[in-house]
């Protein structure tokens, strides 16, 4: 099929770069996400040059911010009109509780809620290449904790060996509640939430 187009978050290095250099192999158009624009460019580049296939491009954003997600997500409906993949990769775990600039807990904002304000901003480029399909890489860390969905912007953690795995299964789960729930006739995509291929380290 020809001019297909992916979106890849956090695909500068490791598990992102990967699937990038995967889909644009396939001949997809890829586009990256990431902050670094110097990086991302090269990164860009590189996987152009080794596949050889499709167009590859970058595109900066926080996304930590719902405002840089929403942004981005306008932009790219403006310009590309339709999307057949996006990748939501990139995602943090952090040892401490922070809190972004937004006033939201920086696990709970990277994990789930950019993730989902930009999946809605790109609905209607979905929507335009359907049967299009989301993918939300995660972490196994939810494994070792229980969710606690009445203090999703974990307030109430202090000790940072409790409230990392504990604040990214609060996140999975909530992601995965919230996402099961959407209409399908709304959001004509496929969803895979569940996606978590393992340790890995990326150069940052």
């Amino acid at each position: 099929m020809a001019d297909r187009t992916a979106v890849v978050t956090g695909g500068t290095a490791g598990i992102g770069r990967a699937v990038s250099e995967g889909l644009a192999a396939d001949g997809f158009n890829v586009i990256i996400v990431g902050h670094n624009p110097g990086r991302g460019e090269r990164v860009a580049r590189d996987i152009q040059d080794r596949t050889n296939r499709g167009h590859v491009e970058f595109e900066a954003a926080d996304l930590s911010s719902l405002a840089d997600a929403r942004a981005l997500g306008e932009r790219l409906v403006r310009q590309h009109g339709r999307l057949d993949v996006v990748v939501h990769n990139f995602g943090g775990m952090y040892a401490d509780r922070r809190v972004t600039g937004e006033g939201h807990e920086a696990t709970l904002a990277t994990n789930v809620l950019v993730p989902l304000r930009l999946t809605l901003e790109l609905v209607p480029a979905l929507r335009a290449a359907a049967p299009s399909r989301v993918v939300f890489v995660n972490s196994d860390a939810h494994k070792f904790a229980k969710p606690d969905l009445d203090d999703l912007e974990a307030e109430r953690f202090t000790a940072a060996s409790t409230c990392t795995p504990a604040r990214n299964c609060s996140s999975f789960w909530s992601l995965d509640a919230l996402v099961s729930g959407w209409p399908t006739a709304a959001y004509p995509c496929s969803w895979s939430t569940r996606v978590a291929p393992g340790p890995s380290r990326s150069r940052r």
